[in-house]
């Protein structure tokens, strides 16, 4: 994963500016729960922040994408492994 900053991310959503708020309360809420030990419903994994955030479920980056190498996706920089 590449870390990115919550700041920086947003920068890349596309939308208004009510999207972004969206967006972001989303992922915090996900970067919150990943902190907290939430774990992939599917495999038992960290959950992927971004991803749980956007996608408003709690699963791994791989469970999510169907995709098991992530040296280019992002995550949130706070909750990086």
């Amino acid at each position: 994963m590449v870390p990115i900053s919550m700041k920086e991310y947003l920068r890349k959503v596309e939308g208004s500016k009510a999207k972004k708020a969206e967006v972001k309360a989303s992922i915090q809420a996900a970067v919150k729960d990943k902190k907290k030990g939430v774990t992939c419903i599917i495999c038992d994994q960290p959950i992927w922040a971004i991803g749980a955030g956007t996608m408003d479920q709690n699963m791994c980056f791989t469970c999510m994408t169907g995709e098991a190498d992530s040296p280019e996706d992002y995550e949130i920089d706070t909750v990086c492994p």
